[in-house]
Parts: C-alpha cells; sequence; structure tokens
C-alpha cells in the first residue's frame, strides 16, 4: 500500500512540472510575440472595393512575418502576400525592404464570367453576338464576360437568329445552349424552252416549271432535255434569301459543220465572226446562222441554215468573177503591165476583176505611167494617155538652181543650135576662130559664179595663198582643175568624167552626169547664144561700146599697171574682184567676160571643118599637148580678147586663169 502512495505522489509532481513548462512557455512566447510587435513596423493593407475587404483572405506566401488582421508584420524585410476573396481575381504583392510604406492601397479586380455558348443543332459557319456586336465565326463561343446581363445571338446562314438574355455573376461558370429553328424557303425554276427535266436535292424527274418548299440549306440543281446541253447550278436557302427564282436559257446541243468553198481564199464569216477553218466546224443546234462569203473581185454569198443535235452537214459555195471593163487609149503602141504582166500594146479593152489593180504604160525613152485602178461591173473605165519623154518629163521636174556640196550655185540650161567662131571679115578676128554649126542636145547645170578659192581649198591647197576666198580662183593647172571635178563628183555619188594614171590624163567620158569643164561650145553658147535670139559678138551683147558693169577688165584704173586699158571703162578693181560683182549675162552667169580667162575641156587643136558638116555635142580632139582657154579676164583689152569667139590655149595655170564646172542633168543612157 505504501508504494501505492509513493506511485501517486510521483505522478502528481509529474503533473505539476508539466503544467509548470507549459505556463513558462506561455509567458516566453507572448514576452516574444510583445517583443516582435515592438520591434517590427506593420503595414496596413487597404483593400477595395468594399465587398471584397469584407470577405478579404491574407496569406503570407514567403517570407518571416505575422499577418494580424489586414495588418502584415515582416521579419525578413522582404515578404510576399496574396489577397483574395471570392468573385474577385487573387492579387500579389511584393513588400522590400526599400519599402517604406505604412499602408498599401490594394484593388481587386471583379472575375469575369465564364461563358460557354453552343447551338442546337451545332454549325460550324454560325455567327455569334454579343450585346448585338459581332464576336466570332464558329461552332461554339467561349468568352469570358463582365458580370451583369448580356444577350447572346446567333446567325447561322439556314436557320433563324436566335439568341437568350442571361445574367451572370463574378466568376461564375455558365454553359448555354441556343436552339436554333430552321428557315422556310421556295425555289421557282423555270427553263426556256419550257419541259426540261429538274432534278433539286430529292427531287428528281420533275419537268420545268416547278416550284419547291424546301428547307434552308444548299442544294445542287440538275437540268435536262434531250435536244440541249445539261446545266448544273447550286442554289442556297438562307435567313437573307428564302425565296429564290431561277430562269435558264438552255443552250443547244452541238452540231458540225463543213464548208465547200470555191475559190478557197476569201473571207469567211459564221454569224458575224471572221471563221479561220473551214472543216467540222462545232456549232450549236436548232439555231438558225448565218453565214457571208467574200473575196475581192467577186460577188459575195449569204446563206442562212440549222442543223439538228449532233448532226454533220456541208456548206458549198461557189463564187462568181466580179468583173468590169477597162478601156486603155494610148497613141504611142506603148506596153501596158496590169500587175506586173505584159497584157498587151496600144489601145486595149481588158475585162478585169473588180480589184484595185496595178496599170502601167511604158516605152523605151518615155516616162512610164502608172495608175491604180478598181474596175466597176457597172460602169466602163478609161485610162487615156500620152507619154511624154524621160528626158522631157526630168526636166519639168528638176529645179531650175541648185546648190551643191561646196556651196556651188548652178542654174540649169537647155541649149539649142548656134554658129560658133567669127568669120574672117568679124573686126579682131584671129585664124584659129572656125565657124561650125554646132547642135547641143543635153541640158547641162553650169556655175553660175567662176570656182572660188574657198570652194577650191576643200579639194587642196591653191598655189595662191594669199588670195580671198570669194575671188576666183588662178594659178591652177587644167589637170588640176579636172581633178577638183572628179573629186567632187565622188563626193556625190557621180560618174567621173576623167580618167588618171599617176600624173596624166588617160581617158575621159564626157557623156555621164558626173563634174567636168565645160566643152568650148557649150561655153560659147553660154557666152554668145543663151537666153538670146540670136549669136551676139561679146558676152555683153553685140555694141562696140562696152556698157558699165559688164565684166572685171584692163579699165583705166588699171593704167599704169598693165602695157594697155581701155579708156572711158572703169570697173572699180585693178587686179581680181569677188565673183558676182558684175551683172549677168543673158545665160545668167557672172564674169564670162572679164575677172579670170577660164578653162575648158576641149585640147587644143587647129583644125579646119569640113563644109557643111554639123557638130553634134563636140568635146574636141581626143588627144593634144595644151588645152583651150575661153574669154577675157582683168587684163584683156583688146577688141579681139573680148569678143566671145576668142581662143586661146595653155599648159601651164596663170594669174588671171580659173574655171567654171558643169554637169549634164542625165547621164550617158539619154
Amino acid at each position: 500500500m505504501n508504494n501505492s502512495i509513493h506511485k501517486i505522489q510521483a505522478a502528481q509532481k509529474k503533473q505539476r512540472q508539466r503544467i509548470t513548462f507549459v505556463f513558462l512557455t506561455l509567458i516566453l512566447g507572448s514576452v516574444l510575440i510583445l517583443a516582435f510587435l515592438v520591434m517590427t513596423k506593420g503595414i496596413k493593407l487597404e483593400i477595395t472595393p468594399k465587398d471584397a475587404s469584407d470577405t478579404a483572405e491574407i496569406n503570407l506566401v514567403r517570407g518571416l512575418g505575422m499577418i494580424l488582421g489586414q495588418k502584415i508584420y515582416s521579419l525578413s524585410g522582404s515578404a510576399e502576400i496574396s489577397i483574395s476573396a471570392p468573385g474577385f481575381i487573387t492579387e500579389r504583392i511584393q513588400l522590400t525592404e526599400d519599402n517604406p510604406a505604412s499602408f498599401i492601397e490594394v484593388f481587386l479586380r471583379e472575375a469575369p464570367a465564364q461563358l460557354t455558348a453552343t447551338s442546337q443543332p451545332s454549325r460550324t459557319n454560325s455567327r455569334w453576338f454579343i450585346d448585338d456586336e459581332f464576336h466570332i465565326v464558329a461552332e461554339e463561343m467561349k468568352v469570358e464576360l463582365v458580370a451583369g446581363k448580356h444577350t447572346i445571338k446567333i446567325d447561322s446562314p439556314y436557320y433563324h437568329t436566335s439568341g437568350k438574355d442571361i445574367d451572370v455573376a463574378r466568376g461564375e461558370i455558365v454553359d448555354l445552349v441556343i436552339d436554333l429553328s430552321p428557315v422556310l424557303g421556295h425555289i421557282e425554276i423555270k427553263t426556256l424552252p419550257a419541259g426540261a427535266v429538274i432534278a433539286l436535292g430529292d427531287f428528281s424527274g420533275l419537268p420545268s416549271p416547278q416550284k419547291f418548299d424546301v428547307a434552308g440549306g444548299r442544294y445542287k440543281v440538275h437540268i435536262s432535255h434531250p435536244d440541249y446541253a445539261e446545266i448544273d447550278d447550286i442554289i442556297e436557302i438562307t435567313n437573307k434569301n428564302s425565296d429564290v427564282q431561277r430562269h435558264y436559257r438552255l443552250r443547244p446541243k452541238k452540231a458540225r459543220v463543213t464548208f465547200k468553198l470555191t475559190p478557197s481564199d476569201g473571207v469567211l464569216m459564221l454569224d458575224g465572226k471572221i471563221i479561220t477553218g473551214t472543216n467540222a466546224l462545232s456549232i450549236p443546234a436548232l439555231m438558225e446562222h448565218n453565214i457571208l462569203y467574200t473575196k475581192p473581185g467577186h460577188i459575195s454569198q449569204r446563206h442562212k441554215f440549222s442543223f439538228k443535235p449532233n448532226e454533220n452537214g456541208t456548206i458549198e459555195i461557189s463564187l462568181k468573177r466580179d468583173t468590169g471593163i477597162l478601156k486603155v487609149r494610148n497613141t504611142q503602141n506603148a506596153v501596158v503591165l496590169v500587175d506586173g504582166k505584159m497584157a498587151g500594146l496600144g489601145n486595149l479593152d481588158l475585162n478585169l476583176l473588180t480589184v484595185q489593180h496595178k496599170i502601167m504604160i511604158t516605152k523605151a525613152g518615155y516616162r512610164t505611167q502608172e495608175y491604180n485602178i478598181t474596175p466597176d461591173r457597172r460602169s466602163v473605165k478609161m485610162i487615156e494617155v500620152r507619154l511624154i519623154p524621160e528626158l522631157q518629163a526630168r526636166l519639168e521636174e528638176s529645179a531650175k538652181l541648185i546648190k551643191n556640196s561646196v556651196g556651188m550655185t548652178l542654174a540649169l540650161l537647155i541649149p539649142d543650135n548656134f554658129e560658133m567662131g567669127a568669120p574672117r571679115s568679124d573686126r579682131g578676128q584671129r585664124a584659129n576662130e572656125f565657124q561650125k554649126q554646132i547642135i547641143l542636145t543635153k541640158p547641162f547645170y553650169a556655175s553660175v559664179f567662176e570656182t572660188t578659192n574657198d570652194q577650191y581649198q576643200k579639194f587642196q591647197r591653191s598655189q595662191n595663198q594669199t588670195a580671198q576666198g570669194n575671188h576666183p580662183v588662178a594659178n591652177i593647172t587644167w589637170e588640176q582643175a579636172a581633178r577638183f571635178c572628179n573629186w567632187l563628183s565622188r563626193k556625190e555619188g557621180l560618174a567621173e568624167v576623167y580618167r588618171f594614171r599617176g600624173d596624166y590624163l588617160t581617158d575621159f567620158d564626157i557623156k555621164g552626169d558626173g563634174y567636168r569643164l565645160p566643152t568650148e561650145a557649150e561655153w560659147e553658147w553660154l557666152t554668145r547664144k543663151a537666153g538670146r535670139e540670136t549669136v551676139t559678138r561679146f558676152a555683153w551683147g553685140d555694141s562696140y561700146t562696152i556698157p558699165s558693169s559688164s565684166g572685171n577688165l584692163a579699165d583705166e584704173k588699171s593704167k599704169g599697171t598693165i602695157k594697155r586699158y581701155i579708156p572711158d571703162y572703169n570697173d572699180g578693181f585693178e587686179g581680181l574682184a569677188p565673183v558676182g560683182s558684175f551683172n549677168k549675162n543673158k545665160s545668167g552667169l557672172h564674169d564670162l567676160a572679164g575677172n579670170v580667162s577660164e578653162w575648158v575641156h576641149d585640147f587644143y587643136r587647129i583644125i579646119p571643118p569640113k563644109a557643111g558638116q554639123i557638130y553634134q555635142n563636140p568635146s574636141g580632139p581626143e588627144n593634144g599637148e595644151t588645152h583651150v582657154v575661153k574669154g577675157s579676164n582683168w587684163r584683156s583689152s583688146t577688141l579681139t580678147e573680148l569678143r566671145g569667139a576668142y581662143r586661146d590655149s595653155s599648159k601651164a595655170g596663170r594669174d588671171d586663169l580659173g574655171f567654171r564646172v558643169v554637169r549634164y542633168l542625165y547621164g550617158k543612157d539619154f
């Protein structure tokens, strides 16, 4: 028994010790908490809105600290807390040692409602609207909504527009199903021609016209007819268009046509369009077609035809020639060419196709005449022609004055017959001035002025380097003058007249159209006959008294510088004068009297003419030692030198001797 009392006493002692330990621990914990609250600075949380503050729950997520009510005490200096409330989005706040604030304002945002909207039946092409604003095209709509009242609508093409009003709370999860009601519509189908077979959805084998009552949807339409091409179409009945009408114009099935055309190279038009192929053309059947076949020079034909479906037909067309009469009248028995082919000679009556033809009437030595003419079967057409000689035509076409590539002015002269030379009875006549009957037949261009230094120096520098540019070139040989003519011919693409081998003249061809020196006969005709009724003694006429401004001669101003001079005549120049300083003579040329004497083409020979001989376009002897010099110059004063018949000769150049150039209008072929 004593052992039991001792055990009870020992247990009571341990109980008292345990109570004492717990009490002391509580006192120590309270002291530590009190010390913690004294040592730390609490941060007050101001939570809005009020209904969130009333139900807010604050938790310490990270760090050491204590939360009492809506105040936070942090021992670690930095911490993270979360603030949450039913219907609001949880907010997290970071606390740091650098944040001296004694309170923090926290605004909790309302949690949106989560809406999932579907339709019955479900449709992928549905258009969803929230509060009358379009949101998405989808089978279902998932969206967050602000708490409150909303209107949800769905627009599916084949159903009536439907909607529901909902009132959602913060954070509420809502599943919404909207029932759709199908659209009921009508399809009316007509065809031309009527009676075509219609297949539409579940309907088939019905003749047009038909009217169908159908639900909203997409329908395939097939139209068939034994004589017409089939038609496939798609028709939709929607809540926007529930009544649809279709009027189909059927195209006939095809037929094939082949054309046999004579001649085969005409122009075929089928229904107003040009057809390039004529074999097995595909055309609509059961339709009237129009064809037109034409070819110039033929009578056009029109046809109408119609084929059955799948028929193969042939159209034959043969055009008749369309001709007209063309009368050609020419009195010269000329050749008549039609489109380049000889039709005959002289006067012809031609039966030609009524197309444009090129008619040429030609004869050797005459200018060919050309006509473009289209005969007409309703009237006779006529061409009356009188050909003119080719030379006459060229002459009429040619300019009276031209300027060549070095600036020379040339005048066109038409020569005639005259007697050159002078009789023995003529005062001042020399024995070498034989009288000859001359016929000049070829028109030629002659330079209006003597060749100037400027013009010659484009070919080569003259010997007189100090001469003025507009003075006649002098101190050049006959060969130099001839080479200048060749150079000028080459420059202008004309035939060269003179042929040289080294320094020697070997031959010449005066019949060409290249530049050359005038023949003695041409020079004398220019000086004495051109522009006159009869041959004159001097360049100015027959008067022995020299008219003023007739030429640059040995006048009184030359007295003392030359042996002889002309009394009572004053031309104003002691030596050379610029070309053209004096009056032109009847030919239209200047300085045929005075300034410089002129080289001419002919070799110098003294050969009396045969009695009664007539010379046509003479060019002088074929060879010789010297060449003829014609005309007076600034040193001339005697009656002998002043006459147009005066002829001299020289081999070398002189300071009072120059030249002018001529060329035939046309070459040796005429």
